[in-house]
C-alpha cells in the first residue's frame, strides 16, 4: 500500500516543488531587484555626501587661508611702521578684508592690545590671559593657530580666534596678531552649499561644534574621524530609516567636515518601484497559480483517460503489444501474453522483445508444424519487419488458432494485436461443411427428379419495376437497401430524413417508401403522420418502416403511425421482397409471417448471441449474392469509417449523462452493424438502447461495445483481405 501511494503521488510531488521553485524564483528575483536597487541609492547618497564634504572641505580651507593671508599682511604692515600703521583704514578696504564679519587686533609682547579694527579702541584689554598668547609666547614659531569659538570681548558675538606671532627683526617674541571671525561666516558657507535635507556640520576634533544644525557632534563621527582622515557611516534604526554621514578631516586646522542624508527621503523613489516589483510578483505567483491549476486538470483528465485505456486493454478480448525500434515493449496487456503462453517475467512493460520467440520455442507453445517460424517476427526495421507478413495465423498444440497482424509506426516502431480466432474458424468450417453437402443435395434432386421430391420454390417477383424511395439517416443502410433493391431490378432514391422524405413525394410518385424510423430531425414516425395527412394519391403511398428495433411495442407504434409494415435490419433479399409484396395489391397475397422475435431485454449485452460470430459471413454472402462482392465492400468500409465515430459517441454521451443523445447513437450504431452482419455488435447496440429508454445505461455495456468494435474491425479486414482484388475493364480490341 505504501508503494502505491508513493506511485500515486510522486508525480503531484514532483509538480509541487516545480511550482514552489517557480514561486521562489519570481520572489528572489523581486528581493534581488528591490536589494539592488537599495543598493544603488544608498550608494548614490554615499557619493553625494561625499562630494559636498569635499565641497564644504574646500571652502572651509578657503576661508581659512583667506583669514591667515589677512594676519600675514597686517602682521607686514606694523612691522614696516608700527607707529604710523592705521587698521581701520585697511579694514575699510575690500580688497584688504574681504569679509565685514572679521575683526582684527595686534597686541605687543605683554599681551596689550595696541590696536584693533574695526571698532573702538581696545587698548585697555589684555591678551595675556588667553590661551593663543601663552601657546605662542615660549613657541617662538611662526605658525597660523585658530582658537575655540568664544564670546568676543569687544563683540559680545560667537567668534574663532585665527592668531600669528609677531617676530621682531632678531627673532625675538613681539606680539600676536589676531582676527576674529564670526561663526555665521562657516554657517553661511554651509548655507550655501545645502541640498534639500542634508545636514553639514563643522566640528572642532576637540568636538567643538563650529557651525551646522546641530548643537554636538555626533559620538561616532568623533571616533570614526579619529581613527581615519576621511570616509563615511550609517547611523539610525533600520535600514530605510537610517542616515548616511560623509565626513574629511582638516588635519592642519584641526576641523572635521560631516555631511549627513537621511535614506528615507532618498529611499522614496525605490519604495516605489518595490511596490511594482511587488505587484508583478503578486501577479506573476497567480499565474503560476493558475498554470498550475490547469495542469493539475489536464493531468487528472490524462489520468482518467490513461487508466480507461489500461482497463480497455487489460479487459478486451484482443492481445496488443507495442515494440519500439529499439526491441523493447512499452505495452503489452494481459491478453497477449495469455494467448502467446509468455510468463509474468518475460511478458512485462519495458521488457526485451527479442526472447520472446525464443522462449516459445523452448517451451513448445506452437504446434511442430510452426517450428522455425517466428510468431512475433522482427519488429526494428533494421531487422527487417517489412518481410514479416501482415497477416498470419499460428496454431497452439491445443488447437488454438492466433492471428497475428503488424502495423509499423512511421518511427519504426511496430504495433502487434494477437486475435484468438479458434471459433471464427469452427464456425466457418462448419459452413462451408453445410453449404457442401447443400451443394450436393441439390445436385441430387437436379438428377433424380422422379422421386417425388418437389423442385426448389422460385424466388419471390414483383411483377412490375417499381420506384422506391428510402429514407435512412446512416450511409451504410443506405447503400445495402439501394444496391439490394437495385439488384433486385427497381429503381431506388435515397434520402436523410423525414423533410427529405416528405419533399421528394412531392416532387414525384413512388411505388413504396423504405422509412428507417429514428432518424435526426424529424423521424420516420412524425414523416408518416405528416404523410397519411395529406391529400391523396400522396398520403396513400405505402410505407415500410425499417429498424434496428424487434419489440412488439415498436410494431405497434409504426403501424399507429400509418405504416403499412414492419422489417427489422438487417435487410434480406427474400425478406425485401416479402416485405414489398405485403403492401403491394397481389392477386395471391403470401401467407403472413410471424414477426421477428423481440430480444430479451434483461439479457445482458455480454451474453446476447454469445455463441454468434464476430461477423456472419453466411449473411455476407447472401448479400454478396443480393449486391455483390464490390457493394458488400463498399459497405464494410463504410462502416470502418462510421463504426468508431458512433462508438467514441456513445462513450461520451455516456460519461456527461446524455441519455437521448446515447439512445440514438446506440439506434445507429445497431442499425449498421446488422446491415453488415455484426450480430454481436448489434445485439449490444440493441441492449444499449432499451437500457436508455429505461435510463438505466451501464458501463460495462459501453466497455462491450468499444471491445467488440475493435473485434468486428479486425474481423473485416481479415473478410476484405480474403477477398480478390477487382479487376480493372480493359477497352475494347480494335
Amino acid at each position: 500500500m505504501t508503494s502505491g501511494w508513493k506511485r500515486a503521488w510522486q508525480p503531484w510531488v514532483g509538480h509541487g516543488l516545480i511550482l514552489l521553485g517557480a514561486i521562489a524564483l519570481i520572489w528572489a528575483n523581486v528581493w534581488y531587484q528591490m536589494h539592488r536597487d537599495y543598493q544603488a541609492v544608498v550608494a548614490a547618497t554615499v557619493a553625494t555626501t561625499g562630494n559636498l564634504a569635499r565641497v564644504v572641505e574646500a571652502m572651509t580651507l578657503r576661508k581659512v587661508a583667506s583669514v591667515d593671508r589677512t594676519l600675514l599682511i597686517t602682521r607686514d604692515l606694523f612691522l614696516r611702521d608700527p607707529a604710523h600703521v592705521d587698521l581701520d583704514i585697511w579694514a575699510r578696504n575690500r580688497f584688504f578684508l574681504d569679509d565685514p564679519s572679521i575683526q582684527l587686533s595686534i597686541a605687543d609682547a605683554d599681551g596689550r592690545v595696541l590696536m584693533s579694527a574695526p571698532g573702538p579702541d581696545a587698548e585697555a584689554v589684555g591678551r595675556q590671559d588667553r590661551a593663543f598668547f601663552a601657546e605662542h609666547t615660549p613657541a617662538w614659531t611662526d605658525r597660523l593657530l585658530i582658537g575655540q569659538p568664544v564670546v568676543g570681548r569687544l563683540s559680545g558675538r560667537i567668534s574663532v580666534q585665527f592668531t600669528r606671532p609677531i617676530l621682531d627683526a632678531s627673532g625675538s617674541f613681539g606680539g600676536v596678531v589676531t582676527a576674529w571671525l564670526d561663526v555665521d561666516a562657516f554657517g553661511r558657507l554651509i548655507d550655501a552649499v545645502g541640498i534639500g535635507d542634508v545636514t553639514i556640520q563643522l566640528v572642532g576634533v576637540d568636538g567643538t561644534v563650529w557651525a551646522g544644525g546641530l548643537p554636538a557632534p555626533d559620538p561616532l563621527l568623533m571616533v570614526r574621524a579619529r581613527a581615519q582622515p576621511a570616509g563615511h557611516y550609517r547611523t539610525g534604526g533600520s535600514d530605510r530609516d537610517g542616515t548616511i554621514v560623509s565626513f574629511r578631516r582638516l588635519n592642519e586646522y584641526g576641523l572635521i567636515v560631516a555631511v549627513g542624508a537621511g535614506l528615507r527621503e532618498a529611499l522614496a523613489d525605490q519604495a516605489a518601484e518595490g511596490r511594482r516589483a511587488v505587484r508583478a510578483g503578486l501577479g506573476l505567483t497567480l499565474l503560476c497559480g493558475v498554470i498550475s491549476v490547469a495542469v493539475i486538470c489536464r493531468r487528472r483528465r490524462d489520468d482518467r483517460r490513461l487508466h480507461a485505456l489500461a482497463v480497455t486493454l487489460e479487459t478486451i478480448g484482443q492481445g496488443v503489444m507495442l515494440i519500439d525500434r529499439n526491441g523493447r515493449m512499452p505495452v503489452i496487456n494481459r491478453r497477449a501474453a495469455a494467448l502467446l503462453g509468455l510468463r509474468d517475467t518475460i511478458a512485462k512493460p519495458d521488457g526485451k522483445f527479442g526472447g520472446i520467440s525464443q522462449y516459445q520455442m523452448n517451451i513448445g507453445v506452437f504446434s511442430s508444424s510452426d517450428a522455425g517460424k517466428n510468431l512475433t517476427g522482427p519488429v526494428a526495421p533494421q531487422a527487417g519487419i517489412d518481410a514479416c507478413p501482415p497477416v498470419h495465423e499460428q496454431t497452439r498444440p491445443d488447437g488454438t488458432v492466433l492471428e497475428v497482424r503488424t502495423t509499423v509506426l512511421p518511427d519504426g516502431a511496430a504495433v502487434r494485436t494477437v486475435t484468438d480466432i479458434t471459433e471464427r474458424k469452427r464456425i466457418e468450417q462448419e459452413l462451408a461443411t453445410a453449404r457442401d453437402a447443400a451443394c450436393r443435395a441439390q445436385a441430387g434432386l437436379r438428377l433424380t427428379p422422379a422421386h417425388g421430391i418437389d423442385a426448389p420454390r422460385p424466388e419471390p417477383q414483383v411483377s412490375a419495376k417499381l420506384r422506391i424511395l428510402v429514407a435512412d439517416d446512416d450511409a451504410t443502410s443506405r447503400l445495402v437497401t439501394t444496391r439490394m433493391i437495385a439488384g433486385l431490378g427497381h429503381a431506388a432514391d435515397a434520402v436523410e430524413d423525414g423533410v427529405q422524405a416528405i419533399e421528394a413525394l412531392r416532387r414525384q410518385p413512388y411505388d413504396v417508401v423504405l422509412m428507417d424510423r429514428m432518424m435526426p430531425g424529424m423521424d420516420g414516425l412524425a414523416a408518416s403522420r405528416e404523410i397519411r395527412a395529406t391529400a391523396a394519391p400522396f398520403s396513400t403511398t405505402p410505407i415500410i418502416c425499417l429498424t434496428a428495433n424487434a419489440s412488439a411495442e415498436d410494431e405497434r407504434a409504426c403501424r399507429d403511425a400509418g405504416m403499412n409494415g414492419f422489417l427489422t435490419k438487417p435487410v434480406g433479399r427474400d425478406r425485401l421482397m416479402d416485405a414489398l409484396r405485403s403492401v403491394l395489391p397481389q392477386e395471391n397475397p403470401p401467407p403472413e409471417q410471424a414477426p421477428d422475435a423481440a430480444p430479451d431485454p434483461g439479457r445482458h449485452p455480454a451474453d446476447a448471441d454469445a455463441g454468434a460470430p464476430v461477423l456472419d459471413t453466411a449473411l455476407l454472402s447472401d448479400l454478396q449474392s443480393a449486391i455483390g462482392t464490390e457493394g458488400v465492400r463498399e459497405a464494410l468500409t463504410l462502416f470502418l469509417e462510421d463504426g468508431p465515430p458512433h462508438v467514441a459517441a456513445i462513450a461520451r454521451h455516456f460519461d456527461a449523462a446524455e441519455i437521448t443523445a446515447l439512445r440514438r447513437e446506440a439506434h445507429a450504431l445497431a442499425g449498421i452493424a446488422k446491415a453488415v452482419g455484426l450480430l454481436r455488435l448489434a445485439a449490444v447496440a440493441d441492449h444499449l438502447q432499451r437500457a436508455a429508454e429505461a435510463s438505466q445505461p451501464d458501463l460495462a455495456s459501453v466497455t462491450h461495445a468499444a471491445t467488440l468494435l475493435a473485434e468486428a474491425e479486425q474481423a473485416i479486414r481479415a473478410w476484405l483481405d480474403r477477398q480478390p482484388q477487382a479487376v480493372e475493364p480493359t477497352g475494347a480490341a480494335d
